[in-house]
């Protein structure tokens, strides 16, 4: 069982930290929240892909999503309730016994969940939140990230900002 946390809460902590981006965090949501995760692989059962959602708690086993075993082939994915416009990405670590993070990162979009474009940058990561504008918005379906590097085991957690189609429209006409 898990208890998901106020967003508030989460906003406070990325607010306090030097390299999140404060842009992304105005006006914009966790797109992630609303979504579903799924992944590659899962370490067990306490290291699902749903734990890599920023704000949830849980009281038993990990704090993050962890893959069944760590090379290129491993990805976490989170299918956004709807088309959205991407601004940004946070992603962490792993605060347990051990810091367990994914160094670096691709970034890969879908609008029909079959084809994947990826971006041609590769994002850094870290134990701690570390956040990423994007160099240009994206609109996607879902938002997929492919650890390149990692340090003790591929651990992550992933927060997508952004709107929906729709308030993007509306914003765009005021």
């Amino acid at each position: 069982a898990h208890v998901c946390g106020a967003w508030v809460e989460l906003k406070k902590e990325l607010q306090m930290q030097p390299d999140v981006d404060s842009l992304a965090l105005s006006a914009k949501s966790d797109l992630a929240q609303l979504g579903h995760f799924f992944a590659s692989s899962e370490l067990d059962p306490s290291h699902r892909a749903e734990r890599a959602r920023f704000g949830c708690t849980f009281r038993e086993g990990g704090e993050a999503w962890s893959a069944a075993s760590n090379d290129t082939n491993q990805w976490l994915a989170v299918a956004l309730p709807d088309r959205c416009v991407v601004t940004s990405i946070v992603t962490a670590g792993c605060r347990e016994k051990e810091r367990q993070y994914v160094t670096s990162y691709n970034l890969e979009h879908t609008l029909d969940n079959a084809s994947w474009t990826t971006l041609p940058t590769t994002f850094g990561g870290n134990w701690v939140l570390c956040s990423h504008r994007l160099p240009q918005p994206i609109i996607a379906r879902a938002i997929r990230i492919r650890p390149v590097t990692w340090s003790g085991h591929i651990t992550v957690k992933l927060a997508v900002y952004g709107s929906f189609i729709e308030q993007s429209s509306n914003e765009l006409s005021t």
